[in-house]
């Protein structure tokens, strides 16, 4: 099979699976949380800020937004997230047309996917193999679902493959074409969703452990590999910053930005901020709470979290100050192994949280990320309701 024949055929079944795509857009009403991109999206291109809702990176919601922000669309700032992103579809009394304008912003990622697909099949299978993955890709349900929504998810899923593609073809020959294509394929993954940061390194590592079982001898040139390395990492870094606006701050400010005033997150930033506190992290809020909850069991109540501190080792100069609220409390357990083996991470994490970086809302959107995967979304499952998912 000739190159340009592989080449019509599979722009064929790409260009028949992005007609099976469109013709969802004014079928399926919105999804939670497609307001919610829209109007980030939006925020992004009309203000070139983008504090709305920093859960996510802004790529995939950029292009979700270009076809409202191109038609004029714009939202009342004085209502929420969601809200504005409604306001966006409502508008001018054409919900199914405006919905569908945001929509297409999402199919340029599934073209991108299936072609990386097709593409890397080739190159370690043949031409058949390829046009069979791409058939089988094309045309998964899930796939084909999440292609036609103005969603996150197909866009961490292209740019994880393209990324894999760059690295395989950056490990087989370190380039310099090669590394500027890895670089901006990092990039844009880590502007896609942060559940990139686990897949992009997870594949990569499985690639090298591929490539090291296949032969004994040591990679070629490691010093280009070296300096290829450095770039890219500031590439990445350039890339992330520009699309947050080269925005600066500290870590510890972007959290009492984002996070509700309960959270860990922010009580740690509150404290961080009082002098001789500055050692405050999230995880010691959460310590300081369970023993709070095992101390109330013994009907001890109000335990102040500096009293805590002092017992459990910290500095704490405030401690004292509403009396010996420890009194007739339990012991404090000492910290886990674990806790004692990420101690000097979290050490180093809480320092670099009091100097200002760049694109503080990018490591904030990926802490609160966490925060939520480790909570759960509230779901229903089997006629049974969780708060905290299944």
């Amino acid at each position: 099979m000739s190159t340009r024949t592989f080449a019509v055929i599979t722009a064929a079944l790409i260009g028949i699976s992005a007609i099976r795509v469109t013709s969802t857009y004014h079928v399926f009403s919105q999804t939670f949380d497609e307001p919610i991109h829209v109007a980030s999206g939006l925020q992004w291109l009309r203000s070139h800020s983008y504090d709305l809702d920093p859960e996510h990176p802004p790529l995939a919601r950029i292009l979700d937004a270009l076809g409202p922000f191109v038609e004029g669309a714009a939202a009342p700032r004085d209502l929420d997230r969601g809200a504005q992103g409604n306001a966006i579809f409502e508008r001018d009394g054409r919900y199914r047309h405006n919905l569908a304008s945001a929509r297409v912003g999402n199919l340029p990622f599934f073209v991108l996917t299936a072609l990386m697909i097709g593409l890397w099949s080739r190159e370690l299978f043949g031409n058949i193999t390829a046009i069979v993955a791409v058939v089988l890709f094309t045309s998964l349900p899930p796939v084909l679902a999440h292609a036609g929504l103005a969603t996150t998810d197909m866009a961490v899923t292209a740019m994880t493959i393209a990324t894999l593609f760059a690295f395989s073809r950056w490990l087989d020959a370190p380039t310099s074409r090669h590394a500027i294509f890895l670089g901006s394929a990092i990039a844009c993954g880590l502007l896609s969703k942060f559940s990139f940061l686990i897949f992009f390194p997870v594949g990569a590592a499985t690639l090298l452990a591929a490539r090291f079982r296949s032969t004994a001898a040591p990679p070629a040139m490691p010093y280009r590999r070296l300096a290829h390395i450095i770039g890219i990492a500031l590439f990445s870094l350039l890339g992330v910053s520009a699309a947050y606006n080269f925005s600066r701050g500290t870590i510890l400010n972007a959290r009492m930005q984002f996070f509700p005033e309960e959270s860990p997150e922010y009580v740690a930033a509150s404290y961080a901020k009082v002098p001789g506190y500055s050692w405050v992290r999230p995880d010691l809020i959460e310590r300081y709470r369970e023993f709070a909850i095992h101390a109330a069991r013994s009907n001890i109540r109000g335990i102040d979290f500096v009293d805590w501190a002092k017992a459990a080792g910290y500095r704490s100069p405030l401690a004292g100050r509403y009396g010996n609220t420890l009194a007739g409390a339990p012991g404090i357990p000492p910290p886990s192994m674990g806790q004692r083996i990420l101690e000097p991470l979290r050490a180093a994490r809480q320092w670099i949280a009091w100097h200002v970086i760049p694109a503080p809302l990018f490591v904030v959107g990926a802490e609160y990320v966490a925060r939520h995967s480790r909570l759960g979304h509230p779901a229903f499952l089997l006629g049974r309701y969780s708060d905290q998912g299944w």
